[in-house]
């Protein structure tokens, strides 16, 4: 049996005529392969393999139940295993189709046991259970996860249809949906769906008549639930004139009334009696679906696009891979598909095995008991067991009984210390259970250390809360008076992450050095891997830290993306930075209404900015290529309005220092002017203003720095500066003046004598303000 997943593979077989069999497993796609057979036990002869349908990492490997009844459990995708003992043979598995943990299994005397451990530890739920007749109840319409649905079998022989939980089933918790009794073998749920024949009626009430008032005095028809998408019931029927084909229906929007689809559709029989029926669903294209229907002895291949409305022969290419020409005409001649599909997608099939004649290969002389202690005796068995045969021989009796012997001391040895759900990860604050035995010191790493005595009786393990995030060394000593042992496991304490923020500039200069940091929450959640990726390369940067440093030598746009491992979880964030030699930076501020619709997300400055573009484009005529707008983080609204350099591809016409002077010039005019404004939504306008150029790149902050605020506040400082000195120099009658500057709209100058000690010297200030909007600014 093989199971593949990634690239992984993971093969099982049995080596005739010996009693054994072998575990391969290959990391590289099948180049190479490592036995495992160390790992399972030399002597383990496998059975089944099963695959978590949730988790791929997840297997189990069953047993030869003429041997042991046992199962060996993998996390790794089959690179270690853990052994467990069973009280029961396990017939047949049902996986949760959410839980990954959570297990059903049938046994072969007809008891289903329940597993929330991944098999570890099992429940007897109910016996009397009909075979493959127990099903999950799916996560829809509000129903509880753990609600299982079976058919049982009364005391005197009826079949009745139970609901329970998974970790109660008693009498009194049991629910019964559908009163008295049903026929045998015939209850099938699906999604919101409850399927079941009651008994004598000969045709189907629960929940839908697809047999209409048709009553037959024959047999209660075999039915297969196909699909249940979209509220609607497809389902394959073979009534009582089919021996090896099925009759396709498809119900309303309520499940109540089924239509005829599709008539005789091919099926066959299975090596476990399961029924195939030649019906494939095509993946990723909903109701699409392909039939092998029988047509007088012929099969022939049907498609249909509508979910069995419409159906029609498959038609043949015209020329074949060679270019031959193809003489296929319908309907006289189509492509016919062989439908062969796995009967379980769990397991992979099962290993046959042969007696022999010899002892067991289990058998050890010296092995003992693990519950055998000093001063106690205990059987050593001889490694026969008894069998019929025709062919015995007299006297062999006492050569191969079991023979009492007396339990020796021994030091402890072989001390493993795992937690109960296998893996080395746990999330802060929640409890963590370890397995152990005997008696033990347990040290939890972080401080705290508690003695345990006898704890080989107690299977519930020990568990411990970790408050901290962190990698955690988890020691276990075992000791009597004959030696001791240690364990050692080293166990990552990690939070969930949340979110990714990758923070860097909107604008750099060429062949500067640029920082980025990805900012997460929280911001402690454990060991974490970094990936980035810059523009096109194929090959990322892998870092421990979260913050890098880099330069550009290409002008132009650059994408950057970080990646952050978490566990089994990745989070991504996504920016763009443009590069160029020089580029000037002016803030933007904006009418006040603008605040009340602001909810403060990157999606909705993303759609603010492009705009805000598109509005300095049309008020301007400055080519979008020129400009680059960011909204940041936080209240009141403001953006920062970039001016590129952009040059076309040829490499010509690449704007010069002066060239982005003129641009700013004139998105300046125009902002002053209240030329740039949007309309938000139907009667909400907003207008654009400008603050401040710079010719410096400003990086993207965060909501608890507002840059707007900050500009107030200083402006209000230089006012409460300029009205003092104004007062001081009137209050000795000297001579002041404003004169307006001709550089930029707005300045003005402020010129007044200032007194020196020295008689007869007198020294002008001059203090430049400019003033745009409510904001001051001055130089001095």
């Amino acid at each position: 049996m093989i199971f593949a997943h990634g690239d992984s593979f993971l093969i099982s077989n049995l080596s005739l005529p010996s009693h054994k069999s072998s575990l391969w497993r290959s990391t590289d796609y099948g180049t190479t392969y490592e036995k495992l057979n160390d790992k399972v036990g030399l002597k383990t002869i496998l059975s089944y393999l099963y695959v978590s349908p949730t988790n791929k990492r997840k297997i189990m490997l069953l047993t030869d139940p003429e041997i042991e009844s046992s199962l060996l459990i993998s996390t790794d995708e089959g690179a270690t295993y853990q052994k467990y003992r069973l009280n029961f043979y396990i017939h047949s598995l049902l996986f949760h189709p959410k839980q990954e943990d959570w297990i059903l299994a049938y046994s072969q005397d007809q008891k289903l046991f329940s597993s929330v451990e991944f098999g570890r530890r099992w429940l007897l739920l109910h016996e009397g259970v009909a075979p493959n007749r127990f099903y999950w109840s799916m996560m829809v319409s509000g129903r509880e996860p753990d609600l299982v649905h079976l058919e049982a079998k009364t005391v005197d022989g009826h079949a009745q249809y139970i609901t329970c939980k998974m970790q109660n089933c008693s009498e009194a918790s049991q629910n019964k949906p559908f009163p008295g009794y049903i026929d045998h073998n015939s209850l099938i749920v699906q999604d919101d769906y409850e399927f079941l024949f009651p008994p004598f009626l000969l045709f189907p009430l629960f929940p839908f008549p697809f047999l209409g008032d048709r009553r037959r005095d024959v047999k209660s028809p075999d039915m297969h639930v196909i699909s249940t998408d979209e509220s609607q019931v497809f389902a394959a029927v073979q009534e009582w004139n089919q021996n090896d084909t099925y009759n396709l229906y498809i119900s309303d929007t309520r499940g109540v009334y089924f239509t005829l689809a599709l008539e005789n559709v091919k099926s066959s029989q299975g090596l476990d009696g399961n029924v195939m029926i030649d019906l494939y669903e095509v993946a990723g294209i909903k109701g699409m679906f392909l039939a092998n229907k029988k047509i007088d002895n012929q099969v022939k291949t049907f498609i249909t696009y509508n979910k069995g409305r419409d159906w029609n022969l498959l038609q043949a290419p015209d020329t074949d891979l060679k270019g031959n020409p193809v003489h296929c005409l319908l309907p006289y001649c189509s492509l016919h598909l062989h439908l062969k599909v796995s009967e379980n997608p769990y397991t992979s099939g099962n290993i046959a095995s042969r007696d022999t004649c010899l002892p067991a290969f289990w058998y050890n002389p010296s092995s003992l008991s693990k519950d055998c202690s000093l001063g106690q005796s205990y059987l050593n068995s001889t490694g026969y067991r008894k069998v019929v045969s025709n062919n015995c021989t007299d006297g062999v009796r006492e050569q191969y009984t079991a023979k009492p012997q007396q339990c020796p001391g021994k030091a402890p040895q072989g001390l493993r210390i795992i937690t109960s759900d296998g893996k080395l990860t746990a999330e802060q604050g929640h409890n963590v259970t370890f397995l152990v035995q005997l008696e033990e010191v347990v040290d939890f790493g972080d401080g705290t250390a508690v003695s345990y005595a006898n704890l080989s009786s107690t299977e519930d393990g020990i568990k411990h809360t970790y408050q901290n995030v962190g990698i955690f060394r988890v020691t276990v000593l075992v000791e009597n008076s004959l030696g001791s042992d240690n364990a050692v496991l080293y166990l990552h304490v990690t939070c969930p992450l949340e979110h990714v923020h990758l923070s860097l500039p909107f604008v750099t200069t060429k062949n500067k050095e640029v920082n980025a940091t990805a900012v997460l929450w929280p911001s402690q959640v454990g060991t974490l891997t970094y990936i980035w990726w810059f523009g096109n390369n194929t090959e990322p940067l892998i870092t421990l830290e979260g913050s890098i440093t880099f330069t550009f030598s290409v002008e132009g746009m650059n994408t950057i993306t970080v990646q952050v491992s978490a566990g089994n979880t990745i989070l991504q964030d996504t920016k763009t930075i443009a590069v160029y030699e020089q580029f000037r930076s002016l803030r933007l501020s904006f009418s006040p209404n603008l605040d009340d619709y602001n909810p403060d997300i990157p999606e909705w400055r993303r759609d603010i900015s492009r705009v805000v573009k598109r509005a300095l484009v049309e008020a301007t005529g400055i080519s979008s290529k020129h400009i680059l707008v960011a909204v940041l983080p936080g209240l009141p609204t403001s953006a920062e309005l970039f001016i590129l350099p952009y040059q076309d591809t040829t490499g010509e016409n690449k704007r010069t220092a002066e060239d982005l002077e003129q641009i700013s010039e004139i998105l300046i005019q125009k902002l002053n002017q209240n030329f740039v404004h949007f309309e938000l939504k139907p009667g909400v306008r907003v207008l654009v203003h400008a603050a401040h150029l710079t010719a410096a790149p400003l990086v993207d902050l965060t909501p608890s720095h507002s840059g707007s605020a900050m500009l107030m506040l200083l402006s209000v400082v230089f006012v409460g500066l300029a009205v003092f000195v104004i007062y001081k120099f009137k209050r000795y009658d000297l001579p002041w003046a404003i004169s307006f500057s001709p550089l930029l709209p707005g300045i003005c100058l402020l010129g007044f004598p200032f007194h020196n000690p020295l008689p007869f010297s007198k020294t002008l200030l001059h203090l430049t303000c400019a003033i745009r909007q409510f904001n001051l600014f001055c130089w001095g």
